[in-house]
């Protein structure tokens, strides 16, 4: 009896931690900048709704004050409309400036075309094979991205060699933004010298046990995966893979692994 009440507690409390999410902060020092920047991170919300029109999340965007909101992928869901998703944006187009790439989710919606076309309407850049140069608090920066490979190989070879070989200065800041973070795709951009790769898709590895068990179970990684969510370090570039907003996985709960609104600060590093 005390087992099955000490596992029926924990899945209570379980479903309690997932239907809330948590502010994640971390922070990166750069000598290319001279005040700080802060972004935003959202990915793999899946339609997941906090509050009846997201407001609890746009609230917590709003209180956080972010220079650039990144939408890294699987915003939407291939099962539903991009509803929560169009009212995301509803109320942050006219607040912040908006970046965003497509996760496989976005081109499984057979409407790519539509939710890039949304993303526009609201002011937001759409980083498919593009780079754009941008001043956040009056600094250069570079922001580039593109489309998950589901989009097609050919598309998205096209589309890597249109970033790679992009004209970066080498004095501003470089950011990436790839819906997907396993090594075998972000090598090349760590090689290309970005500063900074941003990243979802993995949704924390599902199931984590703090301390021991940084997830057990990623797409395209398999079990066990070495880049699941948080920071990781190659060479010269930082990446920050956020574990995502969703509640769950096609049905299967998060287990000590809550919801996470990304929070990035970039603080300037004095160049010695």
């Amino acid at each position: 009896m005390l087992f099955i009440i000490v596992i029926a507690s924990l899945a209570i409390g379980n479903q309690w931690v997932n239907d809330q999410f948590i502010e994640r902060v971390y922070s990166v020092s750069t000598t290319k900048i001279s005040q700080p920047v802060r972004i935003a991170l959202l990915t793999d919300l899946h339609q997941t709704r906090y509050g009846e029109r997201s407001e609890m999340l746009v609230a917590a965007i709003e209180r956080s004050a972010p220079d650039l909101v990144v939408f890294g992928g699987g915003m939407t869901d291939l099962r539903a409309e991009p509803v929560v998703f169009c009212n995301l944006l509803d109320q942050l187009g006219e607040r912040f400036p908006l970046a965003f790439v497509a996760g496989n989710h976005e081109v499984w919606t057979e409407q790519l075309v539509e939710i890039k076309e949304m993303v526009k309407a609201h002011g937001g850049m759409v980083l498919d094979g593009v780079c754009v140069s941008l001043e956040l608090r009056e600094q250069k920066m570079t922001l580039c991205g593109l489309d998950d490979p589901v989009v097609g190989l050919q598309r998205y070879k096209t589309q890597l060699e249109k970033v790679l070989s992009s004209e970066r200065s080498p004095e501003d800041f470089s950011l990436m933004i790839s819906h997907r973070p396993e090594w075998r795709r972000i090598k090349l951009f760590v090689e290309a010298g970005f500063d900074l790769i941003l990243s979802g898709h993995t949704h924390g590895g599902q199931i984590r046990i703090p301390g021991l068990l940084n997830g057990l179970f990623a797409p395209n990684q398999g079990l066990f995966p070495k880049i699941s969510g948080g920071e990781y370090f190659h060479q010269q570039t930082v990446q920050i893979v956020s574990r995502g907003l969703t509640r769950d996985s096609f049905g299967f709960p998060r287990i000590f692994n809550q919801p996470e609104l990304v929070i990035i600060d970039l603080k300037p590093q004095e160049n010695f």
